[in-house]
């Protein structure tokens, strides 16, 4: 199952983990794991090229995590909301496959 946590600190979004594997078929045929991977992907260049707010980005072992480094902004905001649509919608598709935190920091 793949687990993604949004971190949020007085009512913004600060940063994001994805990590895990759906399980839906094989890896590398996995179409959950392709949709997941191509939304955290856009987000996650989004915030780091886009958003105007300095960014740390990492990937390692199947695990993708982004933190502000800088005050959110709207276009944080609206990135990190975009992404939590996007799995919330694959999660409803395949509800087996993914599972949404949203944890107060």
């Amino acid at each position: 199952m793949i687990s993604a946590g949004f971190y949020k600190k007085n009512g913004f979004f600060t940063g994001c983990t994805v990590t895990g594997h759906a399980g839906y078929d094989d890896a590398g045929k996995d179409i959950v794991c392709a949709a997941v991977t191509s939304a955290v992907q856009m987000a996650a260049n989004g915030l780091t090229e886009l958003s105007g707010t300095p960014c740390e980005s990492r990937a390692e072992n199947g695990t993708v995590a982004v933190t502000l480094q800088g005050a959110p902004n709207e276009k944080t905001e609206l990135l990190f909301q975009s992404l939590l649509l996007q799995l919330r919608l694959i999660e409803e598709g395949y509800p087996e496959t993914i599972g949404i935190k949203l944890v107060e920091v």
